[in-house]
């Protein structure tokens, strides 16, 4: 005696034996490929505002390098307000692929604000991991957008130089270097960064982003000479709407002494407001630097606390060769060699223990490092298990392929059917079927009440 199994019971036996299957290899389940994207076009056709369908047909999109439309179809399911939170993380990998650097910087934002919601309301439930993958990858997308920003700079310079300047902002350009040694080529961005820090005192002067500054000065292919001329500081200054334009340079004398010079600019006006040069030992260039920093705030008619004072003169190296090291490092972050980065960063801090600017810079370099090891695919596969696994009746890709064996003309799995009595094989796309030759019985198939289930038993109503 042949009892019934019910399409639901069988379509979630399979599905759970898949899942299980797939959770214990090591990797997360499959939920949409490629090959599901004519099912999952027809299920998210059938449900246009069904968020879960969206979400996997965007995903199988994505897998197809089918970015676009990925885009299109994750913020679909996103704008119906029922999407799951992860649906925003998969988004942000395709707009990143897109080269849409903001809005998938927005993406992966909003996959971080709502990751910390109810597991059942779709949001992330605890995969701190993935989270710090996601928030690397900001850090990586922050630079990219660094780059984009210059060049928009400089495509829009006719009508930003016209722009009034933001009050009391300053720009300290990159050192020039003057000397036939290359062990001291690191002083132009160490020199520029501590001259920087020097400058921010809260509530008294906005300074510009040193790596902002370094994107114009990238984009704008400038030479170390480029870098101490009155013009160049201008045009710069003009393009950021720094009202103040910082310029120095460092001459390496024989002896083992240094010339350090600094010049103040009014970017809008394109002269200079002030400066001072100072000479000495190499071994004091930091005791030469802090002098200088002092007659910029002269310059710039800024009076400092005593305590002001003090934390500019504590803000120093003790080493110069840690000061050299940490030039390296900035310099490898420019040109996006973090693990060279890290590595120099690393022998600051170690050459000098007190060098808390290395130490947070080593950290940052680490991070990115890591950020550039792990693909976007790798985040998209570690995301996979907060994609929905099931879909309305009628949707699944998994139902619509086991539906050819159950309700429709093409023979169960194993039967050596061919169509018809003549031995012609009846061609089937698998989509619809109008041949009923074959069609008695096909409301179930006939198993032993006992028997497992087991897709590929021929029917029995077959010969």
């Amino acid at each position: 005696m042949s009892q019934r199994i019910p399409r639901g019971v069988l379509l979630a036996t399979v599905a759970l034996a898949a899942l299980a299957s797939a959770c214990a290899t090591a990797g997360p389940p499959v939920v949409a490929t490629p090959a599901d994207i004519p099912a999952l076009e027809r299920a998210a056709a059938a449900n246009p505002g069904d968020a879960d369908a969206l979400t996997l047909l965007g995903v199988a999109y994505q897998a197809a390098g089918r970015h676009e439309d990925a885009a299109a179809t994750l913020g679909r399911a996103i704008e119906t307000g029922a999407a799951r939170v992860v649906a925003s993380l998969y988004l942000g990998v395709s707009l990143e692929a897109l080269e849409r650097w903001q809005d998938a910087r927005d993406a992966y934002t909003a996959y971080l604000a709502a990751g910390t919601g109810a597991a059942d309301d779709g949001a992330v439930d605890g995969d701190a991991e993935l989270r710090r993958d996601v928030e690397r990858r900001i850090a990586l997308v922050d630079r990219e957008l660094l780059e984009v920003d210059a060049r928009r700079l400089l495509e829009q310079e006719a009508e930003l130089s016209g722009q009034p300047a933001e009050p009391r902002s300053v720009a300290v350009f990159p050192f020039r270097v003057v000397t036939d040694d290359p062990r001291f080529e690191p002083l132009q961005l160490a020199l520029a960064d501590m001259v920087t820090t020097d400058l921010s005192i809260p509530g008294v002067l906005v300074l510009l982003e040193r790596a902002r500054i370094q994107a114009v000065v990238r984009e704008m292919a400038l030479s170390l000479a480029g870098y101490a001329e009155p013009a160049t500081g201008a045009r710069v200054g003009r393009l950021m709407r720094a009202e103040h334009v910082v310029q120095g340079s460092v001459t390496v004398l024989p002896e083992e002494r240094v010339r350090l010079e600094m010049a103040v600019l009014d970017a809008g006006r394109r002269e200079r407001t002030g400066g001072a040069e100072d000479e000495g030992a190499l071994t004091a260039i930091f005791d030469a630097e802090k002098r200088l920093v002092f007659a910029v705030f002269d310059a710039l008619g800024v009076p400092l606390t005593a305590a002001e004072r003090e934390a500019i003169e504590e803000n120093r190296a003790r080493n110069l060769l840690a000061f050299l090291a940490y030039g390296e490092g900035l310099m490898a972050m420019e040109r996006g060699d973090y693990a060279a980065a890290a590595a120099a960063f690393g022998q600051a801090a170690q050459l000098d223990p007190g060098f808390q600017a290395a130490e947070v810079h080593q950290q940052e370099a680490a991070e990115l490092q890591q950020a550039a090891q792990t693909s976007t695919g790798d985040i998209a596969l570690a995301a996979a298990t907060e994609l929905p696994l099931t879909l309305p009746p009628g949707s699944d890709p998994r139902e619509n392929a086991l539906n050819d064996v159950v309700d429709r003309t093409n023979p169960n799995p194993g039967s050596q059917y061919t169509g018809d009595d003549s031995g012609v094989a009846i061609a089937h796309d698998g989509l619809d079927d109008d041949d009923t030759r074959n069609d008695q019985n096909e409301d179930f198939i006939a198993q032993p009440a006992t028997a497992p289930v087991d897709v590929t038993i021929p029917n029995p109503t077959r010969p």
